[in-house]
């Protein structure tokens, strides 16, 4: 049996890296298609090399339409590829373009007769329009299987078609320890890190820095909460989109965080982001909006407790009072303090309870099963 993922964009390379482990580690012969992550040069564990072809790296223009012809232009080359290599299964991580990945999809069930699975990370576009309903509804309805991160993208996918309920299977977001493991801190960093946080608690916001990742909610409550806890300092690190900077640093200056908060406002290249993370006691997310977050597995990795809104997918993610809590009210300052006090008061017991997790629930070795069972029941 021979699958070939594909993630043309490499959207989520920590994701894509540990999946694709998993799979070679049972024994399948797997490839991953995708191209060169745009923001970052992050390390191929070495036991993936021969496994990753960056079938799109001539997609280097900035010019959007001319991106989009030479997509189109590769596709022949994809289907060539899927031929002479005799590809039996077709598992789709993301459709970039989705109109021109529909018709490569038709073209792989109807002349070539491959099965396609696809991984919904979100049930639409995070800020759809119209059409997006229409198009992910026609996708969704041809593929073979679905596979969402959460039983919320599950339900979201149901409620635009509830014919979809029998060929959606819920895998979780696995951890990224095979990545994570080839890194090592920024020692420079992480000593600024830790001379500037001195013995204060200190929490951390990471990634992009979205309208509905909630930023304005995430300082007005560090605000609050540093009112209680005057050590209390927090990282913002991420590449704002949609959200200008100047407007954090307006938020910040209004606030009177200054001196409490260390920005980092840029796409933050994996090993800085493993050292903040490293040297954080507590992940905040404050989300309007999720599927799930590919953050929390790399705050776990390190053992670190999650706050998050309970929003979407992120209570999946989550046990509160045991890896974290779940943040029900974003304006119940008393509650969320109190929480967070408990974290760090017990912070042994939380890192225990994130181990138990990993090991048990979010290992590569059990997922890595689900996917072979799926996979085995649909090839031709």
């Amino acid at each position: 049996m021979k699958i070939l993922l594909i993630d043309p964009i490499n959207y989520t390379p920590y994701y894509n890296y540990n999946f694709l482990n998993s799979l070679l580690e049972k024994g399948l012969n797997v490839y991953l298609i995708t191209s060169v992550f745009t923001y970052d040069n992050i390390k191929i564990p070495p036991q993936l090399s021969d496994n990753i072809i960056f079938f799109y790296d001539k997609i280097k223009y900035k010019n959007l339409l001319l991106k989009v012809l030479i997509y189109i232009y590769l596709q022949k080359d994809l289907i060539k590829f899927i031929k002479k290599s005799k590809i039996n299964i077709v598992h789709y991580i993301w459709f970039p373009v989705k109109a021109v990945d529909f018709i490569i999809l038709l073209y792989l069930k109807i002349f070539l007769k491959i099965p396609v699975v696809y991984t919904s990370h979100n049930p639409v576009h995070h800020e759809a329009k119209f059409y997006n309903f229409f198009i992910d509804k026609i996708i969704y309805k041809y593929v073979d299987r679905i596979i969402s991160l959460t039983n919320f993208v599950k339900s979201e996918i149901i409620k635009l078609d509830g014919s979809l309920k029998n060929k959606i299977k819920v895998i979780a977001h696995g951890d990224y320890n095979s990545l994570l493991s080839v890194y090592e801190p920024n020692k420079e960093l992480k000593k600024t890190i830790l001379d500037w946080k001195k013995d204060g608690p200190l929490l951390i916001y990471h990634g992009a820095i979205r309208p509905y990742k909630g930023v304005d909610d995430l300082l007005r409550l560090f605000k609050q909460l540093r009112d209680k806890e005057k050590k209390l300092k927090l990282i913002l690190a991420g590449r704002p989109f949609k959200v200008h900077k100047h407007e954090i640093d307006g938020m910040i200056k209004q606030y009177n965080l200054h001196d409490a908060i260390y920005t980092d406002l840029r796409f933050v290249p994996l090993v800085d982001l493993l050292t903040y993370v490293s040297v954080s006691d507590v992940g905040l997310l404050t989300y309007k909006s999720a599927s799930q977050s590919g953050v929390v597995p790399i705050y776990y990795y390190f053992g670190v407790p999650v706050m998050v809104t309970n929003v979407g997918g992120l209570p999946e993610m989550v046990e509160s009072g045991k890896t974290g809590y779940l943040i029900c009210n974003i304006n119940d300052v008393d509650t969320i303090h109190k929480n967070l006090s408990d974290i760090l008061f017990r912070k042994d017991y939380f890192e225990e309870n994130i181990k138990y997790l990993l090991n048990n629930h979010l290992n590569w070795e059990a997922l890595g099963n689900l996917f072979v069972e799926l996979y085995s029941k649909i090839v031709i």
